[in-house]
């Protein structure tokens, strides 16, 4: 038997014999890393062989864990009482004993509420044996003869996007990422509508539960719905973040997320979960059940958790809960944080905080929330946590209008801190709060609104007026109704009409309502019907109108006293002729209304404020004034007579009536009227057709009114009211509804005038004439000597009455629509044709039995283009500035002053405002009136003269304009000062860095602040502005400013000072300036860090020679590039420039390089790769330098050759085997795979068997011999 096994163990070993011994050790060598070309491990592969661990003994007891409860119960209907769900009264804070009084839920392991979760702080030690497992370190090399690698990359970002179209799709995509890694990042598209249906949800929470890792969704503009009410829509729990959208991408954001049914609230956020809201994401249409917020619940009610909501776009729109009643559209519970920095919350409804219910902390810094309801407090915003408002409501910040009102949001007011305070009432309560003191409160109710209206303030004053009187019909209504101009109108408001938007109401002393125009609650004001042109509308009362009358007499004082007014004689020429001055009397008030808003109405009587009659009468031909008036001390109230004959036109007296000379010549319109000419008073339709034209006298009654527009006196009013009649008259005659062309006023000099037919006994009526007139009018004074130079124009405004206004009628709104003298006359511009004679200008009024023809016109007249020079001269006014003190840049002011006042334009540089001109000259400066009338004078001054410290001398300040001569006055002001010996020093402001960490590059801010502040200019390398002058210095620099004036104290600040690790040390940073003193601020910062720990690596470069006919002694020449070209200098064997290092190694050779920065990139390449004959392979010729790891890079180069044919066949060839270490192993290629170690396994298993035969065998023997 013995031999038996011992047969069997040779024949196992001749068996294993039998196994191709290359094959078996190239499969050993496989798996550590050797292969036939690489047999042994070397320094350069890394290999080490790792050390087995020992495990811990340390067994847990109770003490190493913990009860943790975290409640999933969701409160439904049967957990509050029937009372509390219709009306709850509990405050979030009180919530818990307040509202779900009827919820019997136990937190239990169960029910999933509580959890034993270990928390062992047992550390490892020799106690409980623990040894670490150190793995081993595998060989690097790589054979890429023996075998190839490849990489199948996978897009991961692809990979975590999910596109879903459906329920079921989305809850299959959220199940997918709570399945998967805790902090991976997913992408969930939708690509339509979708409406959760299915039975099937996420979680515990809601139909969409996310658990972890980063989820942004996109709704690419779909909605999303629930139809599951016992879930909210959206839930993030744990650490999960999720982002509605993301910022830029508003577009692929928009989605509409909503309540399909009552839903316990659209989006909930648990304990240390995060969710962001970006533009496009909009929350809508939710009516909440079960759960505070009717949109959004940060948190839980009665629970403290760290759940965070940052919304930075997006709106949150009609939803609601009166439910809870916490939130009608957030609700941010214990501990729980609400960022809002954008979007919009308005229209939603809840009982605290009609927006937003805060019991955390809710941070606003942008966004807007209005137009909420809250039926207990806090309409926008309720606070019991910590609350930070830093936006003020307000339309700059995009708040629009408060929908109750109608009217802009301006600030946020309170709005019932507590079941005590007042609620926000535009009529009753508006207690305005600011942001930041909103912020300091402990508890908060507010609401975005505005503060009660001020009454607005109206002021209506009565302007004066003028009317021509006279005859025998001066007993009836001759005062024109009073007429005032209301200002402080809102923009929009309509006074006059019958459907005014502002009503006026009069009150009397027993505050009983004055009967109004229109109804008998209100006044209306009525324009007239011709607004004189100034800039506030002129109106009128009409319940006024019936209660002003004249009486004739001679009295001084007319008595005029009513319930309103009084009108006190001034100035009286007899005749009801005069002046009156106009008062407001009696104790009553006027009160207006516009769009729900009360105003004030002051009613005042300026100082001047007048009623002028002016009388009219003629005794005969002579053309004798008003009684009281001189003809030369008033030539502008002239009756001009009227003559059948052209041959006795005068335009232009020049006597006096006693044939003395005058000082200067009076200037008069005549009219030429045929002999034969009927006259009528008041037209024929007022039955009043007979001939008036002689008295009973056989002398005329009739000449021709030739005045100004307007009682021109001493007052100013009387000349604004002339400006505004000449502005009105001008945008008539540039208006095409008022005979079709239009006319300007540009360029010309102009003249008004009133021509009328009047009648020495009524000054009232209106006389006309069946036949034509013709009518001369005196040349200006400017163009008297040289009229044919010029062009001229007249303009007839027909229709218009002397005060450019129309009779008073109630069928006019405005006078750009019906200007009137009698309904159905509309007032036209005409262009009259003009005769140049040597008596005036000549011009037709045709026969008008309706007296239509007579009424304001303007003459224009300028230059013709090329005027005769020797009729007119220039003026040319110099200035000069000398001495050492004068001021060159100095505006000085000068005045040219003619003799003609009728010069109104513009000569050259010049314009003339009757006969004045103002303008200013600097030094060197010059201005010029070109073509001046010759003969008229004038007088140039200047207001600065002798004035200053300047003395002036001026030459031809004064003259006459004289015919083709240049006249020129040339002012020259000198200022002379001995300049004294300035007082001054210098500052130096100096910078110095030190230390191993202080940047000399860095700019330092610096400050110099001095104590006088009307310092505003450069001193040397410093500006200064009130005082201050500011720059940068870096290390070694420095800056001064010189000439500072002595005695001014001076600080130096720099704002980096013991900043950014700095430290700053500074000498002299205040003083005072000294006179020839030079200071010097010197400013030291340091800076010293100690430097880190490199991170550093090492990179080995290998040579290998292996074949029969590999030359081992040959240099191979080797270059290694680092991606850092800024490296230069000696790592360990290899020197670098620019980042290159180049070497020759032999076989066995390495080189390495050592404390290589981390990081970089690395290419190792040899020049003779694969020449010669030589196969090269190469592991890890490219890579990155990594912290404390040594790369290697080897490079073998194989070359054989088969040997020569023998010359004795009987003879094999034997390779020659040396003795080297790493000799390659030479083994025929059998192609046998077979595994060595299954043979050497089946070789000592063989073994083993034979030695237990042989155990049992000497049993047995020993048996026997027993």
């Amino acid at each position: 038997m013995r031999k038996r096994l011992l047969s069997l163990l040779l024949c196992s070993v001749m068996f294993c014999g039998l196994i191709p011994q290359g094959t078996m050790i190239a499969s050993a060598l496989a798996e550590n890393g050797l292969c036939e070309h690489h047999n042994l491990h070397t320094e350069d592969c890394g290999y080490s062989e790792g050390v087995e661990g020992s495990p811990c003994t340390h067994e847990h007891t109770e003490d190493c864990y913990i009860i943790e409860t975290n409640c999933v119960h969701s409160h439904d209907e049967t957990c509050y009482s029937g009372e509390i769900s219709a009306d709850n009264n509990a405050t979030p804070s009180n919530a818990d004993e307040g509202a779900p009084t009827e919820c019997i839920h136990v937190c239990s392991e169960e029910c999933g509420c509580t959890t034993k979760n270990l928390n062992c702080t047992h550390a490892h030690g020799e106690s409980c044996g623990y040894m670490e497992m150190v793995e081993d370190t595998p060989c690097a090399f790589v054979c890429e003869i023996c075998s190839k690698q490849q990489t199948n990359a996978i897009d991961v970002s692809e990979a975590n996007t999910f596109r879903v179209s459906s329920d079921k799709e989305f809850i299959n995509a959220v199940k997918q990422i709570n399945n998967g890694i805790d902090d991976a990042t997913y992408v969930i598209e939708m690509t339509d509508d979708i409406t959760i249906t299915n039975d099937s949800h996420t979680g515990n929470n809601a139909s969409l539960e996310f658990i972890k890792g980063m989820t942004t969704i996109y709704g690419n503009g779909h909605t999303l719905k629930s139809r599951f009410n016992s879930y909210s829509l959206i839930f993030a729990n744990d650490s999960a973040v999720v982002n509605l959208g993301s910022a830029g991408e508003v577009e692929k954001s928009k989605l509409i997320i909503e309540a399909g049914v009552r839903l316990p609230d659209l989006l909930g956020i648990g304990d240390c979960a995060t969710v962001n809201v970006y533009e496009g994401v909009v929350f809508q249409n939710n009516n909440a059940m079960g759960r505070p917020g009717g949109a959004i619940s940060v948190g839980e009610l009665g629970v403290s958790t760290n759940a965070t909501l940052n919304m930075y776009g997006g709106a949150i729109r009609n939803c609601q809960d009166t439910y809870t009643g916490y939130g009608g559209a957030v609700f941010v519970g214990t501990n729980a944080k609400f960022n809002m920095s954008g979007g919009i919350i308005e229209n939603n409804k809840g009982n605290y905080g009609g927006g937003v219910c805060s019991i955390g902390t809710f941070t606003m810094t942008g966004g807007v929330i209005q137009n909420n309801t809250a039926s207990k407090m806090g309409d926008d915003i309720y606070s019991e946590g910590t609350v930070n408002v830093s936006v003020t409501a307000s339309k700059e910040n995009g708040f629009g209008v408060l929908t109750s009102t109608g009217k802009q949001i301006t600030g946020w007011f309170e709005d019932g801190y507590n079941w005590d305070s007042n609620r926000w009432d535009v009529d009753s309560y508006c207690k305005e709060i600011s942001a930041e003191e909103a912020s300091k409160q402990n508890s908060i109710a507010l609401k975005a609104a505005h503060s009660a209206p001020e009454p607005g303030s109206l002021t209506i004053t009565p302007v004066s007026v003028t009317s021509y009187v006279g005859g025998q019909s001066a007993s009836g209504n001759h005062i024109p109704t009073l007429r005032f101009k209301v200002e402080g109108l809102p923009e929009g408001a309509a006074i006059a009409g019958t459907n005014p938007s502002m009503v006026i109401t009069m009150h009397l002393e027993n505050d009983k309502v004055v009967e109004g125009h229109e109804s008998e609650e209100s006044w209306t004001l009525l324009p007239l019907k011709a607004d004189t042109g100034a800039e506030t509308p002129i109106y009128y009362f009409p319940t006024l109108e019936s209660g002003l009358k004249l009486d004739k007499g001679n009295s001084d004082d007319l008595g005029l006293t009513g319930d309103f007014l009084k009108m006190t004689s001034i100035s009286n020429t007899g005749s009801s002729a005069g002046r009156y001055k106009i008062e407001l009397t009696g104790d009553w008030y006027i009160t207006a209304e516009y769009e729900g808003q009360s105003y004030r109405v002051q009613v005042e009587t300026p100082e001047d404020v007048y009623y002028t009659s002016r009388y009219v009468s003629n005794k005969g031909n002579n053309g004798d004034l008003p009684d009281g008036v001189d003809i030369y001390d008033n030539p502008e109230y002239f009756l001009s007579p009227i003559v059948t004959d052209e041959d006795d036109v005068t335009t232009l007296v020049t006597t006096d009536a006693e044939g003395n000379p005058l000082d200067k010549p009076v200037r008069r319109g005549v009219v030429v009227i045929p002999e034969d000419a009927a006259f009528y008073t008041n037209g024929k339709s007022s039955g009043l057709g007979s001939p008036i034209g002689i008295d009973e006298d056989s002398e005329p009654l009739i000449s021709l009114f030739f005045d100004d527009t307007v009682s021109l006196s001493s007052e100013v009013d009387d000349k604004k009211i002339e400006e505004y009649q000449m502005k009105h008259a001008q945008e008539c005659a540039a208006d095409s509804r008022f005979g079709g062309e239009t006319y300007s006023f540009d360029g010309w000099d102009y003249n008004f005038r009133y021509l009328d037919l009047v009648n020495a006994s009524d000054g009232n009526s209106w006389v006309s004439c069946d036949k034509d007139i013709t009518v001369y009018w005196p040349y200006p004074f400017a163009t008297m000597d040289c009229y044919e130079d010029y062009e001229y124009q007249i303009l007839h405004f027909k229709g218009m009455e002397r005060e450019y206004s129309a009779s008073l009628s109630d069928k006019a709104d405005i006078w750009g629509e019906a200007i009137m003298h009698e309904p159905g006359n509309e007032v036209k511009v005409e262009n009259v044709d003009v005769e140049l004679t040597e008596k005036g200008l000549k011009f037709v009024l045709p026969a008008d039995e309706e007296g239509n023809n007579m009424s304001p016109f303007v003459l224009m007249w300028k230059p013709v283009d090329n005027p005769e020079p020797e009729k007119y001269g220039d003026l040319t006014v110099s200035k000069i500035v000398a001495g050492n003190a004068g001021d060159k840049n100095k505006d000085f002011n000068f005045t040219v002053t003619l003799s003609d006042k009728t010069i109104n334009r513009v000569y050259g540089d010049l314009e003339f405002t009757d006969g004045v001109a103002t303008f200013t000259l600097k030094h060197g400066e010059s201005k010029t009136a070109t073509n001046l009338p010759a003969g008229i004078e004038y007088e140039v001054t200047e207001t600065e003269e002798n004035q200053d410290g300047y003395v002036t001398s001026k030459t031809d300040d004064t003259g006459t304009i004289t015919k083709g001569v240049k006249e020129t006055a040339v002012f020259t002001n000198t200022k002379d000062v001995t300049p004294p010996e300035p007082e001054t020093g210098d500052l130096t402001v100096s910078k110095i860095v030190t230390g191993n960490a202080g940047d000399k590059n860095k700019d330092f801010n610096f400050t110099v602040t001095l104590s006088d502040k009307t310092i505003n200019r450069v001193y040397g390398d410093l500006e200064f502005t009130d005082g201050v002058a500011t720059f940068t210095l870096k290390h070694g620099e420095s800056k001064t400013a010189t000439n500072l004036p002595a005695g001014i104290e001076y600080e130096v600040t720099e704002t980096e000072e013991n900043q950014d690790g700095y430290v700053t040390s500074k000498t002299d940073d205040t003083g005072t300036i000294t006179k020839g003193v030079k200071e010097t601020a010197v400013f030291t910062n340091t800076k010293d860090v100690t430097p880190p720990e490199p991170e550093t690596g090492d990179l080995t470069v290998s040579k290998i020679v292996t074949g029969n006919a590999g030359d081992k002694n040959k240099d191979f020449n080797f270059t290694v590039t680092l991606s850092d070209k800024t490296i230069s200098g000696v790592y360990g064997d290899l020197e670098f420039t620019d980042g290159v290092a180049t070497f020759t190694l032999k076989h066995g050779e390495s080189k390495t390089a050592i404390n290589l920065s981390a990081g970089i990139d690395y290419e190792v390449t040899e020049t003779e790769e694969n020449q010669d004959g030589y196969v090269t392979s190469k592991k890890d010729d490219t890579g990155t330098i990594t912290k404390d790891v040594k790369g290697t890079a080897v490079f073998i180069n194989a070359k054989d050759v088969t040997p020569p044919e023998p010359e004795n066949p009987d003879k094999p060839y034997t390779p020659v085997i040396t003795d080297t270490p790493n000799q390659d192993v030479l083994t025929p290629k059998t192609g046998d795979n077979t595994n060595l170690k299954f043979y050497m396994s089946l070789f000592i298993m063989s073994g083993l068997f034979l030695v237990i035969l042989e155990v049992m065998y000497r049993k047995r023997i020993c048996k026997k011999d027993n």
